[in-house]
């Protein structure tokens, strides 16, 4: 076709999370802290809009500064976007046709991925943080000056009286550093340090370094230390139990391994394991704030199974969490 001479282009910029996966040959938690974000979407956001006149081969040429400091100021910065372009050109006759385009920034030109091993753990224990260091196309690279930081995740909470009436917890995380180490990685992009907890509770391992041009790029995992003491538990506005999964695919023949998150030092729980009909069920006693339970995987839990926990507090107060599980043959 011939070119659209003097069109009038109308044009609009926006951002949604890009999520890092071109590295699949082990599984590695790349990127800022986006996945522990409880109501947290794609991260979509308008960022800007304009106008331009189409020169006389029908093109328009356009540059946008995507600061991320400045463009993000809630923290989501931290993470790469796929910036999508919006257009509507317009002829002298008035007729239109729209366009749309995107394209990924990242947040730097390499990844750095985190992973905790194991993530479940008693006190005490060593656990080996690792870390993978990959270029923006997956291919393992080294790096030197990563820093891992282990914080200890604690939540401050108040009851506040809303509109109708009711109270309701407002919260907000608190992350208190409590160990640290600086590693490098090899040719392969592999690095890792060892971190021992002393008490029970959620710890967030945090992973900085800066790429060539200074950027700074992070990486997270998280560890559920559990044991005698007391942990900080995040408390609910509802009777919804926090269960989480070490790993939520499993082969037949393994166990697997959940974390119950009690506000309560004591309680009991009616654990089942089901899908459409009741597998097996047991009562526990629940005497810690993070308390582990196995499941032992068997052929009858294919190809999933789900894991529901029932819990009952000496108030008596019922809270009820499950979590699903997919299963898989040999």
């Amino acid at each position: 076709g011939t070119p659209v001479v003097s069109g009038k282009l109308e044009y609009s910029w926006t951002v949604q999370d890009y999520y890092f996966d071109r590295y699949t040959d082990e599984y590695f938690n790349f990127g800022a802290d986006w996945y522990s974000c409880q109501y947290c979407g794609y991260g979509d956001e308008y960022i800007g809009s304009g106008k331009a006149t189409l020169d006389i081969s029908g093109q328009a040429k356009l540059s946008e500064v995507l600061d991320f400091e400045k463009l993000f100021k809630d923290g989501s910065g931290e993470r790469s976007k796929i910036v999508v372009f919006h257009g509507t050109v317009k002829d002298l006759n008035g007729k239109s046709v729209s366009l749309q385009k995107s394209f990924i920034v990242h947040r730097g030109d390499f990844y750095l991925g985190v992973k905790t091993d194991p993530s479940f753990s008693p006190v005490n224990q060593n656990i080996t943080v690792r870390a993978k260091t990959v270029d923006v196309k997956g291919k393992p690279i080294s790096k030197n000056g990563i820093k891992l930081v282990a914080n200890k995740v604690e939540w401050k909470s108040a009851k506040r009286q809303e509109v109708d009436g009711g109270f309701y917890n407002q919260y907000e995380r608190i992350l208190t550093p409590v160990s640290s180490a600086n590693i490098s990685t090899n040719a392969n992009g592999d690095g890792s340090a060892s971190f021992s907890f002393k008490g029970p509770g959620e710890y967030q391992i945090k992973a900085f370094a800066k790429d060539s041009s200074g950027n700074e790029i992070l990486g997270n995992s998280w560890v559920y230390v559990h044991g005698a003491g007391s942990a900080s538990v995040q408390p609910k506005n509802n009777e919804t139990l926090d269960v989480v999964a070490e790993k939520t695919s499993l082969d037949v023949g393994e166990n697997a391994k959940i974390i119950i998150k009690s506000i309560y030092p004591r309680a009991k729980a009616l654990i089942t394991v089901e899908r459409g009909r009741i597998f097996t069920y047991k009562v526990v006693s629940i005497d810690q704030n993070f308390f582990e339970f196995e499941v032992p995987i068997t052929e009858e839990h294919v190809p999933n199974v789900q894991v529901s926990v029932l819990l009952l507090s000496p108030d008596p107060k019922i809270q009820f969490g499950q979590v699903m599980l997919d299963v898989n043959t040999a």
